[in-house]
């Protein structure tokens, strides 16, 4: 991706970050706004796209774990931040 390509962002990898299940990973629409896209276009391409992308590259919230997330309607996908690429 050239540098000049780069979707401007208004926060650090690392603060968005958050364990769940034991794993590291960063929720559906905070990667979504790294990717400069609708968090809705993110989980489409994904659903879209099986093979593209490795099993274990999403996972679903339960509802307990959705609490405190605010604002929320649906239990969120949460991705692996580590080693998997859009």
């Amino acid at each position: 991706m050239r540098e000049d390509s780069v979707p401007a962002v208004s926060m650090r990898v690392e603060e968005i970050i958050t364990t769940v299940h034991g794993e590291r990973v960063i929720l559906d629409h905070h990667l979504a706004r790294l990717y400069g896209v609708t968090t809705k276009t993110l989980n489409q391409a994904v659903r879209r796209n099986p093979g593209r992308f490795p099993p274990d590259f999403m996972f679903r919230l339960t509802m307990h774990e959705v609490t405190g997330l605010g604002g929320r309607r649906l239990r969120p996908p949460a991705r692996s931040p580590i080693g998997h690429s859009l």
